[in-house]
């Protein structure tokens, strides 16, 4: 989680990128091109965090759909987003890590 918000807040697309979790929906739908294109269109970037909870971790319960995720993470995290438009946005949501390959990534 921490490594994941720390690229975001470095604007480190690539980092950012490889991130997520190849089982993620949004990474088997969307090429880096495609991601890198709503980046360039969206001017909001996160400014800070603080890890509020880990809500639970549990085992993939459908090895069929998601073959390569080992566990799920759920995480509760307070966000600051800045943006071109001056004034803060905070909000706390709640982000989906997998476990895949012994790796924890976004997704």
């Amino acid at each position: 989680v921490r490594a994941y918000f720390e690229a975001e807040m470095a604007g480190d697309h690539a980092r950012v990128w490889e991130m997520l979790a190849p089982s993620s929906k949004f990474k088997r739908m969307y090429s880096y091109p495609f991601y890198e294109e709503l980046i360039r269109e969206n001017p909001v970037r996160v400014k800070s965090y603080m890890i509020e909870e880990v809500v639970e971790i549990y085992d993939n319960p459908d090895q069929e759909q998601m073959p390569l995720v080992e566990k799920i993470g759920v995480v509760r995290v307070h966000v600051i987003l800045s943006g071109d438009g001056g004034e803060d946005t905070e909000q706390t949501s709640t982000f989906t890590f997998l476990k895949e390959t012994g790796k924890w990534l976004k997704g």
